[in-house]
């Protein structure tokens, strides 16, 4: 396994996250996964619901 910092460009902002992959998977797979991570946190955050429930966990 190999760990790698990606940077995702996503509705003009640059996003930065690590993908953890087998070392035979490709460069195109990798940043799929890289993709898929950014956009569940953006869509995560995006949500009034979940980013109240996110702030709270800080609050504590």
């Amino acid at each position: 396994m190999v760990q790698y910092t990606i940077y995702v460009s996503l509705q003009d902002k640059i996003y930065q996250t690590n993908v953890i992959a087998n070392k035979n998977q490709s460069e195109e797979e990798v940043y799929k996964i890289a993709k898929e991570q950014v956009m569940k946190q953006w869509i995560h955050l995006k949500n009034p619901m979940n980013a109240h429930l996110h702030s709270q966990s800080y609050a504590g």
